[in-house]
């Protein structure tokens, strides 16, 4: 989110600023966010 929004922004306020980051996690999340896939299993029983 740094170099995407926050270096290269003009905020004129923390208002503002909130909004914007709040925008861009709105559309972060639609359009470049992918589902996680979880690989872990469990761990063996030892017997």
């Amino acid at each position: 989110m740094v170099r995407r929004l926050i270096r290269r922004g003009n905020f004129t306020s923390t208002d503002d600023l909130q909004q914007r980051i709040l925008d861009f996690i709105e559309y972060f999340n639609h359009t470049m966010a992918k589902p996680f896939q979880w690989q872990f299993k469990g761990f063996t029983p030892h017997g």
